[in-house]
């Protein structure tokens, strides 16, 4: 094995959510694309929610069973969460 590891097809993972201005659950789907080069972890998170955020750190720790980068996941919830916020 590679010490190279990235995974072409990730999971699709939904997650529901009480939304406080809403009555009923919503389900969001998350795609969560990981990269692990060397010491590096890259992750892209193509559909973000405010209230999924923890939701996410839990499941990227369980799921590549690596140590969570903080400073990444910061960087990539403000990219996601801009993006949402123009569309």
């Amino acid at each position: 094995m590679s010490s190279n590891m990235h995974i072409d097809n990730p999971p699709y993972i939904p997650i529901n959510i009480n939304q406080q201005e809403s009555n009923k659950q919503e389900q969001f789907i998350i795609i969560i694309s990981i990269t692990q080069s060397l010491s590096t972890l890259i992750i892209k998170v193509n559909i973000m929610h405010s209230q999924m955020i923890q939701w996410i750190r839990v499941l990227i720790c369980s799921y590549s069973k690596v140590q969570f980068d903080m400073q990444i996941f910061m960087q990539t919830t403000m990219i996601a969460q801009t993006k949402i916020s123009t569309d």
